[in-house]
This record gives C-alpha cells, structure tokens and sequence, in this order.
C-alpha cells in the first residue's frame, strides 16, 4: 500500500470510521447505547480529553446510556500503517470520569477484524 493510500487513515473522517469499526467489532457497549456527538455533552473530564485530541490527529468517539460513558480515543500511526500495509490506531478507552480503562495498538485485518498489534 502506498504512503499516499495510508495517509488517508489520517484524514479526520476516515480515522473516525476507523474508530467507529473499531467500537462496533469489540462490542463492549450495549446496543442501547445512544451516540454523543458534541464535547458539551461529555463530561468535565471527557470534555478536555475530547478538545485535546480534536487539537492534533486523534478522533474521538462517545456512547452512554445514562451516567455511563464509553469513550474511545484514536491516533492514527502512519509508521506502523506502513509496516504491516493496514490501517493501524492507537486506541485508548475511557470511563465517565476520565479515568484510562484500556488502551492499545490496533490492526484492522481484511478477515478478523481489529486486532492488537504485538
């Protein structure tokens, strides 16, 4: 794969369906899980991860159902794209309160889906 092919997983729109693959294959929210599109309704805490991010490459992805928050952080690695010719991200997950609860480097692979890079 070209530079020029992976630099489109750099791409704001394209790393946020990256992102959204990525939630969707990993099925840790519910299926009642209602999308938040706008920092104003995240939390303190998510709300300054979310515009941190939103300042360099990183897309955000938020989901609730109620007080509960799932909140996806994603940095696309051009690096690591290249090395293994598929588009790589670096995902970190985190709880209403801001607090880390995953993170890790994730592969999206043609047949199963994301994995984590080794």
């Amino acid at each position: 794969m070209e530079t020029g092919r992976l630099r489109t997983i750099e791409l704001p729109d394209r790393a946020s369906a990256l992102l959204e693959s990525f939630v969707w294959s990993r099925r840790t929210i519910p299926g009642t899980a209602d999308r938040i599109n706008s920092i104003p309704e995240l939390t303190p805490a998510l709300q300054k991860l979310a515009k941190d991010g939103e300042a360099g490459e990183n897309v955000w992805s938020a989901w609730g159902v109620g007080l509960k928050i799932w909140f996806f952080l994603a940095i696309p690695s051009l690096t690591l794209a290249r090395e293994r010719r598929r588009p790589v991200l670096h995902i970190s997950v985190y709880d209403e309160n801001g607090e880390m609860t995953e993170s890790g480097t994730y592969v999206e692979t043609l047949n199963a889906g994301w994995q984590q890079c080794a």
